[in-house]
């Protein structure tokens, strides 16, 4: 199945918050989703229910690497060795909360 999100250059991680979505300190189920980082700097949000495209980041020069936070999968932390910077999203809010 072809990504919704042509991507312009390598995909370079996969990142998945299903293992945290129970963890949500707020109580409330969030939906399963899958971040895909790329060389291209977008981060790509989908639905792992049906596949839809959820949101679409733009973050740093090349992300390496993506992964969500253990408490609740909400928020997805993506890094790069290119630029030295971290960058926190929000899922739900669709922001970025910090650039470090």
């Amino acid at each position: 199945v072809p990504l919704a999100h042509p991507h312009t250059d390598s995909i370079s991680c996969v990142a998945l918050n299903t293992p945290y979505i129970h963890n949500d300190v707020s109580g409330t189920i969030q939906p399963n989703q899958i971040a895909i980082g790329s060389y291209d700097g977008s981060i790509v949000l989908y639905s792992t229910t049906d596949g839809t495209l959820v949101h679409v980041f733009e973050g740093p020069t090349d992300v390496e690497w993506a992964k969500f936070h253990p408490k609740g999968g909400t928020v997805l932390l993506v890094g790069s060795i290119a630029d030295g910077t971290i960058w926190m999203y929000h899922t739900p809010s669709r922001q970025c909360l910090q650039v470090l």
